[in-house]
């Protein structure tokens, strides 16, 4: 445990999280998931089980990567098929008819 808290392998943990496994960066909310579940981790190390005297983000100053929050316009439905989309969001019955405002 001492040797994954030092700060280069926590730094290196961290930068991996918020890659995807193909090497692209992973969006910001999938890596804020992984930090958190990481950092609950090492909390768990350091609370309930006193592996660890201290967290090892604390002696890390580290800021995930800025993404790019543009519009993959392949995936996105174009006009048409968002009316056929909420048309058939709509015939659900009642509850379809409220996501559809």
């Amino acid at each position: 445990m001492d040797e994954a808290a030092k700060p280069e392998h926590v730094r290196a943990a961290l930068t991996a999280l918020s890659k995807l496994l193909n090497g692209k960066p992973a969006a910001e909310n999938t890596a804020n998931r992984k930090r958190m579940v990481l950092s609950n981790a090492f909390r768990y190390a350091v609370e309930e089980r006193a592996l660890l005297t201290r967290h090892p983000f604390l002696s890390v100053d580290w800021a995930a990567p800025q993404t790019s929050d543009e519009i993959d316009f392949r995936w996105a439905p174009g006009p048409r098929l968002a009316r056929t989309l909420l048309a058939a969001v709509a015939e659900q019955g009642n509850r379809g008819q409220h996501p559809e405002a």
